[in-house]
């Protein structure tokens, strides 16, 4: 049977870039220009296409650590902390299943004090005859050494963007760039090789003018054509489930918990199976909005603020901005987004209400609230079969959810809980195992 593909390449890149300016005002836009930069500089140094392809992913993802270890309200925060962030990232890289080497590509992404990784210590004329050279290494030493010099070409652009900040004309800003980093060039911090591609390019006026007027210009060099079925896109999901849960132990799970209870009673309620891979996609994503909500908020045990509740409303909105840029996404986009709006009218934040909700939103909406009240937090144990099913039917007698899909778990408590509780504790099995040996946060 065939693979239904359901969007492209470029489409997520687009939707995933904006996971990063959740984090906050002043980081927007850092990691598009980051894989921009890194992917000229990997073509100037004519890299071959894959080498290019990596640079551009490993740039949009170097930062990835800020989002899961702790809050960060800079970008020169993050960059304070950029060798242990970038450690914390390729950690949760680790725990997805990538033909590609990004883990490695994020952790040689930040300055470590380690040397190159190979056997001597011998450097080769031209990246040209480097590569040549690596084919014919052994594979454990090929991989560390084609990690470590993406790595080397993201570390100068992530200096790069750093130091451009864009405050007079891209041209004027651009000689204070250079001159800065034939600076750190001096003290050994960059490659030769990486930073002659960096001077070849540097002389390119739109390089520029593009870091400073087009953020999103690195998808141009993602083809249009280049398409993901549903099964990848629902191992992209996974990837972006831990990247959402593994911010804080109060949420280590929660996703997982969503995801599986939502698959089983989409199953019982008889959609089709790819029906039912979508709904583990939206799953996965439907809190990728609370990347926006302080940690202080996330993990408070006790009762919120109006103020904070008002913050903790906006996360589906968020959820809704960053799907809604991924075509061929939007049954699942309303899926994942809806999973706060009520039957009655009285959800949030579109305020919703009977026909225009989609059933796949009325069974998120059922297997939040269930997986929110069953799992264990830190502060307290999950509720037992009794007190779920009384809370989730005083939501289904107020008008706010479907009576229907509340008695089907009913039914069939045994089946769609032991889905859960399997999948959250895989999920936080990862997280402890992540921080034991990672040492995430």
């Amino acid at each position: 049977m065939k693979e239904k593909n359901i969007t492209t390449m470029r489409s997520v890149a687009s939707g995933f870039s904006y996971v990063m300016d959740l984090v906050s005002d002043e980081v927007q836009d850092h990691h598009k220009k980051v894989a921009y930069l890194a992917y000229r500089l990997a073509e100037e140094m004519k890299l071959p296409p894959h080498a290019c392809r990596l640079s551009l992913i490993g740039g949009l993802m170097h930062d990835i650590g800020g989002v899961l270890a702790e809050d960060k309200t800079s970008l020169w925060d993050l960059e304070a902390n950029a060798g242990r962030l970038a450690k914390a990232g390729a950690s949760i890289a680790r725990l997805i299943p990538l033909d590609a080497p990004i883990a490695e590509i994020i952790q040689y992404s930040q300055p470590s004090g380690e040397k190159e990784p190979a056997e001597s210590a011998e450097v080769f004329a031209s990246a040209k005859e480097w590569l040549d050279r690596h084919a014919k290494m052994p594979e454990f030493i090929r991989k560390a050494r084609f990690s470590w010099m993406i790595g080397q070409i993201i570390q100068l652009a992530d200096a790069a963007t750093l130091l451009f900040e864009g405050e007079s004309s891209a041209l004027g800003q651009a000689k204070k760039v250079t001159a800065r980093l034939e600076e750190l060039a001096s003290c050994r911090h960059f490659h030769p090789w990486v930073m002659d591609a960096f001077r070849r390019l540097s002389v390119e006026e739109s390089v520029w003018l593009d870091l400073l007027y087009e953020p999103d210009a690195f998808l141009e060099f993602i083809p249009d054509n280049e398409y993901l079925t549903l099964e990848k896109m629902s191992m992209f999901s996974e990837f972006a489930s831990v990247i959402i849960d593994f911010r804080s132990p109060f949420t280590a799970m929660h996703s997982a918990g969503v995801s599986a209870s939502a698959v089983e009673l989409a199953r019982l309620m008889g959609m089709s199976e790819d029906e039912c891979v979508m709904m583990k996609i939206a799953g996965n994503l439907h809190d990728i909005g609370k990347l926006k909500v302080p940690k202080e908020i996330l993990e408070k045990p006790g009762k919120l603020t109006d103020e904070e509740y008002d913050i903790i409303k906006e996360h589906p909105y968020f959820t809704w901005k960053i799907l809604k840029h991924i075509e061929g996404m939007e049954q699942i986009t309303e899926w994942a987004a809806f999973h706060h709006e009520k039957l009655n009218g009285q959800g949030y934040p579109f305020r919703l209400k009977g026909e225009h909700i989609h059933l796949g939103a009325r069974i998120m909406a059922v297997a939040d609230i269930f997986s929110a009240i069953t799992e264990d937090r830190p502060y307290r144990k999950g509720m037992d079969r009794e007190r779920a099913l009384a809370v989730l039917r005083g939501d289904a007698e107020k008008g706010a959810i479907s009576s229907g899909i509340v008695e089907l778990l009913a039914e069939n408590y045994e089946q769609v809980n032991k889905a859960r509780e399997q999948a959250s504790k895989a999920a936080g099995r990862r997280y402890r195992e992540s921080l034991e040996k990672k040492n995430i946060g």
